[in-house]
């Protein structure tokens, strides 16, 4: 049975998010992208989670970026 990354059963017509962290914005005249690093990558490539490059028409900020202390 298809399922998410917690185990929830996905059916067609499903609203999901896909995790990740904004490492770069490219800001540009009519439109900008960001590169991206899934939370959960997937095995067995694990060290490619990084995603270049998604528009940010295409994303919904959920999160301020936490700062250091």
């Amino acid at each position: 049975m298809p399922h998410d990354a917690k185990g929830n059963v996905l059916k067609p017509g499903d609203r999901i998010v896909i995790p990740a962290t904004v490492l770069v914005v490219h800001p540009g005249q009519d439109y900008c992208n960001c590169d991206v690093e899934f939370e959960y990558p997937m095995p067995p490539n694990a060290a490619r989670s990084r995603f270049s490059t998604l528009n940010t028409r295409q994303v919904e900020k959920v999160a301020e970026a936490e700062t250091a202390k």
